[in-house]
């Protein structure tokens, strides 16, 4: 398998859902911030299929993949030509763009404008939307939905989109529509005026739920501390009923005022149990020796395993004889230091292998970088 796929075998099921790494890190660097495109395989790149999850890095680094994969792979060919390897390999190339004079400009520019229908953002920190923000001018219709919890949505309209920052390019309050702000009902509530299961449709073959969590502590007016809201998305595939479960920027619950952790896990719990969770997605800004005094809302290593230990005492799974064997964990968001020697991933996986060792869960950690693509 080349060195920029990984796939899945757990639990003897076909892989649903194909994901592409657009950025991994959680700066300083501006060029690999938290962003995610996902799809259902099912769905083989038709028109709204893609979902981003973060846009902190987007076009551009859909360019850059695009531009490394096609320098070594075999130009397209046949009736239906198409990229022949990496990330984005089998994805059709529109008639527009055609096998003889197509550029990853070209391809990049049509996944953006025809492809990707909706931005699921965790929270409005500028790392998770900076990508977002600069592609909007370029967005067509119909209207890209903005999908989050009301205060993301809020923290766009009012200090992003306000015109001031940008304009607004929304459909509300006399903007031109280019996007359309879906704000989300927290948790697995059911409204039965829209005939919902306690889910939203968000692309192609995919709805989500969504749960918030805690960023840490933020001083407001008086000096008084507010607990910042981040969002952890449940990601349904139609087709097979199994879910991704991809955090945004999140403190433990051992240090944080609001432990709102474990009713994530509770919910990832029974879908374990019930054989339909594919991966879990979550941030790791720090290697271990970062101390909890500095965490400034994020994870070290020690604390995913400590976050881990809790969804895998709420597993039952009797014909398996480790809490979460073979359950893809993807590390994301980590902080480059920029001060030479081992890469922050490169530490990263050292920690982890090492606490795996003790803690023995079973999982699959797997650190992420931009181009890898996963298949679920």
């Amino acid at each position: 398998m080349a060195a920029s796929e990984w796939k899945s075998d757990a639990w003897d099921r076909l892989p649903a859902f194909h994901v592409i790494v657009l950025g991994s890190g959680g700066g300083p660097k501006e060029d690999n911030l938290p962003a995610f495109l996902v799809r259902s395989i099912s769905t083989n790149w038709a028109p709204g299929s893609i979902l981003s999850l973060d846009a902190g890095s987007h076009l551009a680094a859909i360019c850059h993949i695009l531009s490394a994969d096609l320098q070594t792979s075999t130009p397209p060919s046949g009736p239906t030509p198409s990229v022949a390897t990496g990330a984005f390999a089998g994805l059709p190339l529109p008639e527009h763009i055609g096998a003889e004079a197509y550029t990853a400009d070209e391809i990049a520019r049509h996944i953006v404008q025809n492809l990707v229908s909706s931005y699921l953002i965790t929270h409005p920190h500028l790392d998770h939307i900076h990508g977002l923000i600069l592609n909007t001018p370029i967005f067509t219709s119909p209207p890209k939905q903005i999908v989050g919890l009301p205060s993301t949505i809020d923290g766009l309209r009012k200090h992003i989109y306000n015109n001031v920052i940008m304009p607004n390019l929304s459909n509300e309050n006399g903007g031109p529509g280019l996007l359309t702000y879906t704000r989300l009902t927290e948790g697995s509530v059911i409204i039965p005026e829209a005939e919902n299961d306690g889910y939203t449709d968000v692309a192609q073959g995919l709805s989500t739920q969504c749960w918030s969590i805690s960023h840490g502590s933020c001083a407001s007016k008086g000096g008084v501390s507010r607990v910042y809201d981040s969002s952890a998305f449940f990601i349904r595939d139609a087709l097979s009923n199994t879910e991704l479960l991809i955090f945004g920027d999140i403190e433990p619950d051992s240090i944080s005022r609001l432990k709102r952790n474990r009713r994530v896990w509770e919910e990832a719990a029974a879908r374990i149990s019930a054989g339909q969770l594919a991966g879990i997605f979550i941030e790791c800004s720090y290697d271990d020796t970062r101390p909890d005094s500095l965490l400034f809302g994020h994870l070290a290593p020690r604390h995913v395993v400590e976050e881990l230990k809790v969804l895998a005492s709420l597993v039952r799974r009797q014909a398996r004889g480790r809490p979460l064997e073979g359950l893809p964990v993807v590390i994301m968001h980590m902080k480059d230091t920029l001060e030479g020697g081992a890469q922050i991933g490169e530490r990263v996986a050292r920690d982890f292998r090492t606490l795996e060792k003790r803690a023995m869960l079973g999982c699959c950690f797997i650190v992420s970088r931009r181009g890898l693509a996963l298949s679920l």
